[in-house]
């Protein structure tokens, strides 16, 4: 009897002692100079400290409550204990003063936020880089290593710099001399720790930095530097610069038949859980953009805490990129029984077996580019160092230990998204010739910024109709529209202005009506807000090689049966000087539009080739009543509008019939007489509130947009009300506008607009 009891009485503490929650005091956990708040309640929950704008919290940015009842031991980047109360410091940029052969002025002790230097070389010595740099918010210099190179240098290699921050050892640039780097006391090595002299007189590895526990990469250092293996290298060199740091950066250029398989890594441990759900959400926005190109990747997807789960399986060969993305969608972090763990071995070792069955079952795997995306905070606590794993991964694809050979087939990102283990996030990812993959972001908006700039733009065509969504990024309203142009007439009486929609890097299509008899072309001026780098103030101005209207268009030519105006074929396309100064060179604010019935629509549509002009426009116009926009300015800013469009039935008569509400109009039995087959009409109050157009909207696009692609179906024409005599209004029951529908006029784009690949 008494053993029993003694076990019942063993299991009843132990039941008691499971049954009591953890829960970790506040007390004395504050931070000098600076606020703290917790986030979540009990084990695993979260102080975050707050300091002052340009501070940051020493030594730590957030502890954790752990089982134990106590919060994180405070820790330095170093890893030695901390015994004082955390306080708020200065943010400071790392110490220059490893410049050598030559000056830095000031000398001070530290540099902080707005602070600049100047550098200097000495007698016998070049500058390469930047000659001065100041101190930014993240922590990091702008500019370039300044280096100063002796004059005479005969080296395989020219001198790699010593970073801010850092310490060199090793002086001799010949081929196969190494140079190793070591940062100061309380900063963490980023890029590669050792660098080897090659034939080709370049240096191994990525150029090191040195980061403090605050330092992050803004998205635009993130973009800037984002190497990847999708498709094919593009090596960029520019003769202009000096031969100190050869530009061979790789962005993600796309193409028909790439093979090309990505593996998405994400962290779902507690320790970033409030992350999870906006990581998922960038990197959807990824695919969604990865999906607009001409390339159609394989994806796996991963979700690890403790465990991993496999989201989507690579060997799935009924698995498309928008089937992928929709299992993305509907995974939710709650499907981890156990999100106490960051495991980030066992996520690699799955993209490890996976791989290692993809080599094992196709026969083109030497042919195929893998990409493995990584978004963690890297603060391993269990599985162990997750390194030799890539390792392997490594060696299966090709790769050797210094990343020489097959290089181009692996690409291994590591996105560090806010209070993140720097140094494992740099032991992860590849370190390629002058090229980052490690990069630490301060934020989820940050990771969503990079990866809409990670993609290369280039300037072809056939990447019709892309155009950044703002969504909370920091994009200009020209990025969110920029098919979207100005056009200039001037006259002796008054000047004219209407707008036009960018169709190749020659030609803007807009209204004939915004033209007269009497203009010729040196009187118009297409406007692009696309800024000049040597004018930044000024719009770029393109001038006018000639202008054609559509040959049936004659506003006059009904006069005669009481219509003073007839705006049927109000279609013109505008030919700009064709030189290399005056044509449009496509950027994030300058792109082409996409045209209905080419082959560039079929492709952002992603319809099978072959396809119909039909088979486009019931992609388009899939309904009776469709949601469209067009643009127009307002207090110098582009602004959206959104309309629908009435297509067929009902809508679409009750429509055409208000064309006689329009005084010209007025006498008129007969909407017909005005309103051709060659128009669209918006408008209207049902079946929501439309807005209408202005004048100085004439000659703009009508766009819908699919497949997040502006595909433009028509051109601003005319309108039956004036809506915008006092201000702008909405539309009332029956003001309406009439557009050129573009399928009804491919007669005249066709023999014009050669360049693209009209079809039938």
């Amino acid at each position: 009897m008494g053993a029993t009891s003694l076990i019942i009485c063993i299991f009843s503490l132990v039941s008691y002692a499971i049954a009591v929650p953890v829960t970790c005091s506040v007390d004395d956990v504050g931070i000098k100079e600076g606020s703290f708040h917790v986030i979540g309640t009990g084990f695993g929950s979260k102080l975050q400290y707050v300091c002052p704008e340009n501070e940051y919290p020493h030594p730590m940015q957030r502890r954790i409550c752990e089982r134990t009842g106590e919060w994180t031991r405070l820790k330095t980047i170093d890893g030695l204990f901390y015994n004082r109360k955390p306080e708020c410091r200065k943010i400071i940029c790392p110490d220059p003063l490893g410049f050598e052969h030559g000056s830095v002025e000031p000398f001070d002790l530290q540099y902080y936020i707005g602070q600049t230097t100047t550098y200097q070389c000495f007698d016998g010595y070049v500058l390469h880089g930047s000659e001065s740099r100041t101190c930014q918010p993240h922590g990091k210099w702008n500019g370039t290593t300044p280096i100063c190179v002796r004059r005479s240098e005969e080296e395989a290699c020219t001198d790699p710099g010593v970073p801010a921050g850092s310490t060199r050892t090793g002086d001799n640039f010949d081929i196969d001399d190494k140079v190793t780097y070591e940062c100061k006391s309380g900063m963490i090595l980023f890029g590669s720790k050792e660098r080897v002299c090659q034939e080709s007189g370049e240096w191994t590895g990525s150029e090191p930095a040195c980061y403090y526990s605050y330092t992050y990469d803004t998205p635009d250092e993130a973009a800037s530097e984002l190497g990847s293996s999708l498709n094919a290298l593009l090596e960029v060199s520019d003769p202009e610069k000096p031969n100190i740091k050869k530009d061979h950066s790789r962005r993600i250029i796309l193409k028909q038949g790439s093979t090309l398989h990505i593996y998405i890594v994400l962290d779902t441990s507690d320790s970033v859980q409030e992350e999870f759900e906006k990581s998922k959400e960038s990197i959807m926005d990824l695919m969604d953009k990865i999906s607009a190109y001409e390339v159609s990747p394989k994806y796996a997807i991963f979700s690890f805490a403790s465990k991993t789960i496999t989201v989507v399986d690579i060997a799935d060969k009924k698995m498309d990129p928008a089937q992928a993305r929709q299992k993305l969608e509907d995974f939710q972090s709650t499907e981890h029984e156990d999100q106490t763990g960051t495991n980030i071995r066992g996520a690699m070792e799955k993209v490890y077996v996976m791989m290692s069955a993809q080599k094992a079952t196709l026969k083109d795997f030497n042919e195929v580019r893998n990409v493995i995306i990584l978004i963690t905070d890297g603060r391993v606590n269990m599985g162990g160092d997750p390194y030799p794993v890539v390792r392997q991964i490594q060696y299966l694809v090709g790769t050797n230990a210094s990343g020489d050979a097959r290089d181009e087939y692996l690409d291994i990102y590591v996105f560090g998204v806010g209070d993140v283990d720097k140094d494992i996030i740099n032991k992860m990812a590849s370190h390629k010739t002058s090229e980052e993959h490690a990069f630490v972001l301060n934020s989820h908006l940050d990771l969503k910024e990079t990866f809409e700039k990670m993609i290369d733009e280039s300037d072809s065509v056939a990447l019709c109709g892309l155009h950044k969504e703002s969504q909370g990024l920091k994009t200009s309203k020209q990025e969110n529209y920029p098919w979207h142009v100005s056009i200039t007439i001037t006259r002796p009486q008054k000047a004219e202005s209407c707008k036009g929609s960018i169709v190749g890097n020659l030609y803007v299509l807009t209204s004939a009506h915004c033209f007269m008899p009497e203009d010729d072309e040196g009187s118009v001026k297409v406007i692009i807000d696309d800024r000049d780098a040597e004018n930044p103030d000024k719009p770029i101005v393109k001038s006018v090689e000639s202008i054609l209207l559509h040959p049936k268009y004659s506003i006059y030519s009904k006069k005669n049966e009481n219509i003073p105006e007839f705006y049927d074929y109000d279609i013109a396309i505008v030919v700009l000087k064709d030189d290399d100064n005056n044509k449009i060179k496509f950027s994030q604010k300058a792109r082409p539009i996409c045209v209905p019935c080419t082959e560039e629509s079929r492709r952002a549509l992603r319809l099978q080739p072959g396809t119909s002009c039909k088979d486009q426009m019931d992609v388009l116009f899939f309904q009776d009543i469709v949601d469209a926009f067009f643009v127009t300015t307002e207090n110098k800013d582009l602004k959206n509008m959104n309309v629908k469009i009435k297509l067929r039935n009902q809508p679409k008569r009750k429509c055409d019939e208000d064309a006689l509400k329009a005084p010209l109009y007025s006498k008129l039995q007969d909407w017909k007489e005005v309103v051709t087959d060659r128009f669209l009409c918006t408008g209207g109050t049902d079946p929501e509130i439309d807005e209408v157009t202005c004048k100085g909207d004439s000659g703009g696009s009508l766009v819908i947009k699919r497949k997040r692609r502006a595909f433009q179906v028509g051109v601003i024409s005319w309108g039956n009300k004036d809506m915008c005599a006092q201000k702008r209004k909405s539309s009332d029951v029956d003001s309406r506008d009439y557009h050129i529908n573009l399928l009804e006029v491919q007669d005249f784009l066709k023999p014009h607009l050669k360049h693209l690949q009209f079809i039938n």
